[in-house]
C-alpha cells in the first residue's frame, strides 16, 4: 500500500463499518485456530479502549482493503508502546483480514492480544457516534420543539385537587388505635393503656394478657396478627405472666366473696323462717 494515501483518522471522515459482529467473529476464529478458549483479550481491550490506551490512528487506503495502524501504551509498563495494524475490507459490515501487534501476544499475521481488541473498539465507537461527520455537517436541532403531549387541555378545564390529610388521626399514638378498635372489655382499657406506654408499643402482643375473656378451658383466644408476631422478651413474658395471675387471682377472689356472700344470705333467710314458725 503506498504511503500517500495515509491519513489521520481526523481527515478521513468516512465510517469503517466494523460492529460487534465482525470484532467476536475475527477473535473467535483465530483463538479457535490457535486452541486458545480464553476470551480475556475482549475485556481487556475494552477496558484499554476506555483508558484511553490507544492513540495516534492512521488510515491506508488502498483499493478494496484500509490498514488501520495505532499505537497503544502498555497496560503495566509506563514507557512501553506497541504498534499494531488491522486489515480489513469494504464490506458492510467489514472483515477483519489480518492484524498484527509488536506485543508477545500479537505475533504472527492474525494476532487476537488486547491490544489489537482495544483498537477494534475505538473503530466501533468511532463508528457508533459517527465521529466522521464533522459538526457542520449535521442538521442543526436546537430548533426543534420537544414531544407535545398526545391530549393537549385547556389550562381552564383541568381540575386541580389536594389531598386531604387527617392531622388528628396522624398524631395520634398507635397504641390509641389499637385500644379503639381491639379493646373488648372497658375495665383494662387503663391498665392497657399505661402497659402500651410502658413498653413503648414494643408488641402488640401484650394487649392480649389483658382481654381476659370468660372461657371454659382457661385460654385467652389469640387474634391471627398477634400469633404471627415475633416472640416476647423473657422480661416482658414474666411480667406478662405475672399480672395475668394476678387478675385471674382477684376474678377467684370475687367468685369466692360472691359465693359467701350468697351463703349470708341464705342463713339469714333459714333464720328468719324458723323465727315466724315459733
Amino acid at each position: 500500500m503506498s504511503s500517500s494515501h495515509v491519513l489521520s483518522i481526523v481527515d478521513y471522515k468516512k465510517p469503517f463499518n466494523i460492529d460487534l459482529g465482525s470484532i467476536t467473529d475475527y477473535f473467535s476464529t483465530v483463538l479457535a485456530t490457535n486452541g486458545n478458549l480464553d476470551r480475556g483479550a475482549l475485556k481487556n481491550g475494552n477496558l484499554l479502549f476506555k483508558d484511553h490506551y490507544i492513540y495516534n490512528i492512521t488510515i491506508t487506503r488502498d483499493y478494496i482493503k484500509r490498514k488501520i495502524s495505532a499505537k497503544c501504551r502498555a497496560q503495566m509498563k509506563n514507557l512501553v508502546t506497541y504498534e499494531l495494524d488491522i486489515i480489513i475490507n469494504i464490506n458492510k459490515p467489514a472483515d477483519i483480514l489480518q492484524s498484527t501487534c509488536q506485543c508477545v501476544a500479537g505475533k504472527g499475521e492474525r494476532a487476537a492480544c488486547k491490544h489489537v481488541a482495544a483498537l477494534c473498539f475505538g473503530l466501533l465507537d468511532y463508528d457508533e457516534n459517527k465521529l466522521y461527520e464533522a459538526c457542520t455537517e449535521r442538521l442543526q436541532q436546537w430548533h426543534q420543539p420537544t414531544r407535545k403531549s398526545s391530549k393537549p387541555m385547556n389550562i381552564l378545564d383541568i381540575n386541580f385537587t389536594s389531598l386531604r390529610h387527617n392531622k388528628e388521626e396522624e398524631d395520634k399514638p398507635k397504641y390509641l388505635k389499637f385500644l379503639e378498635s381491639d379493646i373488648h372489655i372497658p375495665e383494662a382499657t387503663t391498665t392497657l393503656r399505661q402497659l402500651l406506654i410502658k413498653y413503648n408499643q414494643q408488641n402488640i402482643a401484650v394487649a392480649s394478657i389483658l382481654l381476659l375473656r370468660h372461657v371454659s378451658d382457661g385460654r385467652i383466644p389469640l387474634p391471627a396478627r398477634v400469633i404471627n408476631q415475633g416472640p416476647l422478651s423473657l422480661s416482658l413474658q414474666q411480667n406478662l405472666i405475672y399480672m395475668s395471675e394476678a387478675r385471674r387471682g382477684e376474678a377467684r377472689e370475687r367468685e369466692r366473696e360472691k359465693e359467701r356472700e350468697k351463703e349470708e344470705n341464705e342463713t339469714e333467710t333459714r333464720t328468719l323462717k324458723k323465727g315466724t314458725r315459733s
